[in-house]
């Protein structure tokens, strides 16, 4: 893991912007390890296609370990819904489990 650039800017739909931290989405993810594993650090920015900003935030809330509330709703395209959250989390391969309460 790097040691220098800690934090990388996302970008969702080259509109909303979000910073997080290189080695935290590593851990919360394996598709973002396997991408900083193979990238140069110099790559210091990444654009995220085809994922609600809402349901992005809860991914990036819960992978630094908060405690997310998530509208339970049967539609697909609710923001922040659900079904959205768990979709990008299989997309994203999430490491860990999740408890639903």
């Amino acid at each position: 893991m790097w040691t220098t650039r800690s934090e990388i800017p996302l970008t969702l739909f080259s509109t909303y912007r979000f910073i997080a931290h290189r080695h935290i989405l590593a851990r919360g993810s394996s598709i973002f390890d396997n991408m900083f594993t193979d990238t140069k650090p110099s790559d210091n920015s990444l654009v995220i296609r085809d994922t609600n900003p809402k349901s992005f935030d809860l991914f990036l809330d819960y992978i630094y370990g908060y405690e997310i509330c998530v509208a339970v709703t049967t539609k697909k395209d609710a923001p922040g819904g659900i079904i959205q959250l768990f979709e990008l989390a299989d997309r994203l391969v999430l490491i860990g489990d999740v408890l639903i309460i």
